[in-house]
């Protein structure tokens, strides 16, 4: 599997947060599946504020972002947030060019993504 995930204890983290860690270097369409497998399974646990660390990434093509925002859309109706960490150099240029960093947070540290996500009722 090319995902894996981790939802927070609702002792530490209320707000059920789930964080989705990409092990892949190249986030392109073959993630397809996987990622819309991963995001069905933590609706089922009531889980709709997903941080997204992409810090393993090093490139991510225009499908994939397609797919981020096509989440984000899915999610939002059900107060669902996504809040992305780990992006570095080249990818936080590209975030930028798409203007993506104005559809997505784009945080420094995955505990201020958690912490975003969280505190988030819009």
């Amino acid at each position: 599997m090319t995902l894996s995930y981790d939802i927070r204890d609702s002792a530490t983290y209320p707000s059920g947060v789930a964080v989705i860690h990409f092990n892949e270097r190249d986030l392109n369409r073959s993630l397809e599946d996987d990622f819309r497998n991963t995001v069905a399974v933590l609706s089922l646990k009531n889980t709709n504020r997903i941080v997204l660390d992409v810090s393993g990434a090093e490139s991510i093509d225009s499908y994939f972002f397609s797919l981020l925002v096509q989440i984000h859309r899915e999610l939002k109706p059900g107060q669902g947030r996504i809040a992305v960490t780990g992006v570095g150099g080249h990818l936080k240029q590209v975030f930028r060019t798409v203007r993506l960093d104005e559809v997505f947070t784009i945080h420094d540290t995955l505990l201020d993504a958690i912490e975003e996500v969280e505190r988030s009722d819009d």
